[in-house]
């Protein structure tokens, strides 16, 4: 049987509805109750305040480098540490 890059395309097309069905309830809840029910401050959804957060270096992924290494050590990290509690 002829091996296929098939297990890729849909390990990638389950990767988005992971994070499509981890972040579409939170905006439904934010932007389709919480929001017009009043539960946010007034002041929340501006202009002013997104670009604000935007504006934040760790947003803008000004300290991309420095989060890639955390997140990827950690993960090489954890890795090493499974590897050693289950051969030993």
């Amino acid at each position: 049987m002829a091996k296929s890059n098939e297990p890729i395309w849909w390990s990638l097309f389950s990767a988005g509805g992971v994070v499509a069905a981890l972040l579409v309830p939170v905006h439904i809840v934010l932007f389709g109750i919480a929001g017009p029910l009043g539960m946010l401050p007034a002041d929340a959804l501006e202009f002013s305040r997104m670009q604000a957060l935007l504006a934040n270096p760790l947003v803008r992924h000004g300290a991309a480098m420095l989060i890639a290494v955390l997140c990827y050590g950690a993960a090489i990290a954890g890795t090493i540490v499974a590897a050693l509690t289950l051969w030993g």
